[in-house]
C-alpha cells in the first residue's frame, strides 16, 4: 500500500521536475513551449469531452510529454535530483507491479471470482426458470 503511494508521489515529483530542467536551456524552452501548445487543445478537448475517466483522451499529449522528459534528462544542465527521480520511479513501479501480479495474488482473486460466480449460479437455480411474460425473461 505504502509503496503504491510512493509510486504516485514519485511520478508527480518527476513530472514537476521536468519544467525547471527544461527552462534551463534554449532547447528545453522550445520543447516546453511546444508541449504547452500541444497541451492547450488536448486538455480543453478532454475537459469538454468529460466522459468519466477516459485516459485515451490524453493520448495526443504523450509523445510531447515523453519528448520533454527525454530533453530534460539529456540536458547537460539537468539537476541531479531529476536524474535520481526517474530511476526511483521505475524501481517503485516495478516493485508494486510485480507484487500485484504475483501468482498467489492472482490465484486469490481468481478463487474469489469463482466463488462469487458459484453463489450467483446457485441463487439463479434456486430462483427457478422465469415464466414468459413476467419481465424476467431475456430475449
Amino acid at each position: 500500500m505504502w509503496l503504491s503511494l510512493w509510486k504516485v508521489v514519485l511520478f508527480y515529483l518527476l513530472l514537476t521536475s521536468i519544467a525547471p530542467n527544461l527552462l534551463r536551456s534554449r532547447m528545453g524552452r522550445r520543447t516546453i513551449g511546444l508541449l504547452i501548445l500541444n497541451a492547450i487543445p488536448v486538455i480543453s478537448f478532454a475537459s469538454y469531452w468529460s466522459l468519466g475517466r477516459n485516459c485515451e483522451r490524453f493520448f495526443p499529449l504523450y509523445p510531447l510529454l515523453f519528448l520533454s522528459l527525454s530533453c530534460s534528462l539529456c540536458s547537460r544542465r539537468t539537476l541531479s535530483t531529476h536524474k535520481v527521480l526517474g530511476p526511483l520511479f521505475i524501481v517503485a513501479a516495478a516493485i508494486t507491479d510485480v507484487s500485484v501480479m504475483a501468482k498467489q495474488v492472482l490465484r486469490h482473486h481468481e478463487e474469489a471470482v469463482a466463488a462469487r460466480v458459484s453463489e450467483l449460479q446457485q441463487a439463479h437455480r434456486a430462483k427457478g426458470p422465469s415464466a414468459p411474460g413476467n419481465g424476467n425473461s431475456s430475449r
